[in-house]
């Protein structure tokens, strides 16, 4: 989920629970988003290679926007404010950097001389 997703999502999350809404559709809504650029990232990315660095380099951008910052961390935004999206965003994107760790993250292995 890209951090303007992360964004929308909490701010719709924030607004459905200040009304007093069933806010399950926005959950709903925003994993469908994000599963659907969770299959373009496996088409992408399934064979490992470059191009992928490029994605982590994003995915762990866009999930930064869910957590405190480091303190040797310059933020370019602020944090989420609603717990629940910050919890949503570091799940699924969490799940799309273990894919790409999982398929050499772009990074190419050193073969044993």
């Amino acid at each position: 989920m890209s951090s303007t997703e992360a964004r929308a999502l909490d701010k719709e999350l924030s607004d459905c629970k200040a009304s007093g809404g069933d806010c399950k559709s926005v959950v709903e809504k925003y994993i469908e988003i994000s599963n659907k650029n969770s299959k373009e990232l496996v088409d992408a990315c399934s064979d490992g290679g470059v191009r992928c660095v490029t994605w982590e380099e994003l995915i762990q951008g866009a999930t930064n926007v869910a957590n405190d910052a480091h303190p040797s961390q310059i933020r370019l935004d602020e944090k989420l404010k609603d717990p629940d999206a910050a919890a949503l965003v570091n799940y699924l994107n969490g799940a799309d950097l273990k894919f790409l760790q999982d398929n050499d993250g772009g990074r190419q292995k050193q073969q044993p001389g």
